[in-house]
């Protein structure tokens, strides 16, 4: 995480907190704008790490003002010692491994939940590439999704295939099982109300006629 701080220019004011200069009288431009800028990187910061963490990490830190604060009780709840952050990684890496997308899932559920447990694995500052979570979304969907998985494969480079792209792809699948289950039920629906239906009067007296014809 503190290298994508690093990288949207945000790391100084989680480190070094948010103290924005002091505006003199009459301040200039150039000045107001400095002190505009320090404010909103701070609260950026801030955002970013609420963004990268599942809702049970949020509310350990829900109450933080800063992004410093937030990210000195991050530090306390996850550095620890390093065998003790050692085996936290193997659990949560364990907990990733022995994930699988239930008949009863959607797409949505199924990869938010496992973004949070991988966004658990980046807190702990393994390295864990995109491309691992497209390899375990492939390999872990229903058999449902085994015709579309096939096309996907044939179709895209898998390397350079996004969580969002294939989450999209897994999607529009998934309206069109939706859509031909509820074609499929209403067609039967339909059938079974057909045959339900009363004998009109004309066919009542065909069939008293052919009745009286054999007494």
């Amino acid at each position: 995480m503190k290298a994508f701080l690093r990288g949207n220019g945000v790391w100084e004011s989680v480190e070094d907190g948010f103290h924005p200069p002091m505006l003199p009288n009459n301040p200039t431009v150039a000045l107001m704008k400095q002190h505009a800028d320090y404010d909103q990187a701070s609260y950026k910061a801030l955002t970013y790490i609420h963004s990268s963490i599942t809702d049970d990490i949020f509310s350990r830190i829900m109450g933080a003002e800063i992004a410093q604060e937030a990210w000195d009780t991050l530090k306390k709840e996850f550095d620890g010692s390093s065998q003790v952050k050692g085996n936290k990684i193997v659990t949560v890496k364990r907990q990733f491994e022995m994930l699988k997308m239930q008949e009863t899932e959607i797409v949505h559920q199924y990869t938010n939940k496992l973004m949070d447990v991988v966004n658990l694995i980046r807190l702990h500052g393994e390295e864990f590439p995109d491309r691992g979570v497209v390899g375990k979304i492939i390999v872990s969907v229903p058999n449902k999704f085994e015709f579309k998985i096939s096309t996907i494969e044939e179709s895209c480079d898998l390397k350079e295939l996004t969580i969002p792209e294939l989450k999209s792809k897994l999607q529009a699948h998934e309206q069109r099982l939706v859509m031909k289950t509820n074609e499929t039920t209403e067609g039967a629906f339909i059938a079974r109300q057909k045959g339900k239906q009363p004998t009109t009067t004309s066919e009542s007296n065909k069939t008293m006629g052919s009745n009286q014809a054999y007494q």
